[in-house]
C-alpha cells in the first residue's frame, strides 16, 4: 500500500502541476495535431483535435465521464489530464446539432514517441520489440446520451484512418471494466478466456502492485457462485475485431477499475473487421 500511497502523491502533484491555470494554458497553447484526420456524416464530425480549445474541451469530457459519472470524484478545474496528453494525438466524435464534443480517443503512436501509458501497469519490453508501427489507444470515452452503436463505429473508423496514415500494423491499450469487485473480476477474467483467445507469447503480465494477488485476489479458478460479468461494448468491439488479452488484468486501484491489456495486429483482424472499415482484402 506504501506503493500506492506514493504513486497517488506523485499523479497529485503531477496532475496539481499540469492544471495550474497558467502552466496549463501555455501547455496546450503549444499543441498542434500530429495526423490530421477529417470525415462527417449527417450526424457528427470525426477528427483530430487541432487546437488548444479542443484539446481542453475534451479533457473536460474525460473528466466527466471517468470521474464525475464513473467514480464520482472531481480534480481541480474539472479536467482530466496526465504527461502523455501532448505526445498523443486526440480523436474526437463532434455532434453537429450542437458543436459539442461527445466522444474521445487518444492515439499515441510509436511514430512520435517510445514510451507508452500501459507500461506503468504492464511488461511490454517484448511487445515494444515487435516489428512495424505500434499504436496505444486509451481514455476512450463517450457521453452517456450518445453512447450508441453508431458512435462506436465512428470511432473505430477514424481509428482505422488513423491506422493507414501511419501505417501502423498493432493495436493495443488497456480494456477496462469498472470495478473493483474481486468476485466480478474473476468472472470477467474467465468470461474474456472463453470469448477469445489469450496472448501466451509475450509475457505480458502486470507490474508489481498491480497484480491481482498484491489485493489478495484470486484469478486461478472459478466458482459457480460468482455474478455473471457484463463485458463493456469496447471491449467486445476489440474481441470480434480479432483482439488478444493478455492472461492476467492489472488492477488499478485509483481509478477503481480493472485493465486487460490488449494486442491487435492488423495483418490478423477478423475478415469481417478488415471488410468494414479497410475494404475488401488486406490492404
Amino acid at each position: 500500500m506504501i506503493n500506492h500511497a506514493a504513486k497517488r502523491f506523485r499523479e497529485g502533484f503531477d496532475h496539481l502541476t499540469l492544471t495550474t491555470k497558467f502552466v496549463r494554458t501555455r501547455l496546450l497553447r503549444s499543441y498542434t495535431a500530429k495526423v490530421g484526420i477529417y470525415f462527417e456524416t449527417d450526424t457528427y464530425i470525426v477528427k483530430t483535435a487541432e487546437c488548444a480549445e479542443e484539446i481542453d474541451e475534451l479533457l473536460k469530457l474525460r473528466h466527466r465521464v471517468f470521474l464525475q459519472e464513473l467514480q464520482g470524484k472531481r480534480k481541480l478545474f474539472r479536467i482530466d489530464l496526465d504527461r502523455h496528453d501532448l505526445a498523443c494525438d486526440h480523436l474526437m466524435i463532434v455532434d453537429r446539432t450542437t458543436g459539442r464534443a461527445v466522444g474521445t480517443y487518444r492515439l499515441l503512436s510509436s511514430h512520435f514517441f517510445d514510451t507508452f501509458y500501459s507500461e506503468g501497469e504492464f511488461d511490454l519490453d517484448r511487445v515494444k520489440e515487435l516489428p512495424g508501427v505500434k499504436l496505444e489507444l486509451g481514455r476512450a470515452c463517450i457521453e452517456a446520451s450518445h453512447r450508441n452503436g453508431t458512435v462506436i463505429q465512428l470511432l473505430w473508423r477514424g481509428i482505422t484512418a488513423y491506422m493507414k496514415r501511419t501505417e501502423t500494423r498493432y493495436l493495443f491499450g488497456c480494456s477496462s471494466v469498472q470495478t473493483l469487485d474481486p468476485y466480478v473480476i474473476r468472472s470477467t477474467t474467465f468470461a474474456l478466456r472463453r470469448f477469445g483467445p489469450t496472448e501466451e507469447s509475450l509475457g505480458i503480465f502486470p507490474r508489481r502492485g498491480y497484480r491481482p494477488d498484491d489485493f489478495g485476489m484470486d484469478l486461478t479458478t472459478q466458482s459457480d457462485t460468482d455474478p455473471k460479468p457484463e463485458l463493456p461494448p469496447l471491449v467486445l468491439s476489440y474481441l470480434r475485431a480479432g483482439a488478444r488479452m493478455a492472461p492476467t488484468p492489472a488492477v488499478d486501484w485509483d481509478f477503481g477499475c480493472v485493465d486487460y491489456f490488449t494486442l491487435l495486429d492488423r495483418q490478423t483482424l477478423s475478415p469481417a473487421f478488415l471488410r468494414k472499415y479497410f475494404g475488401e482484402g488486406r490492404d
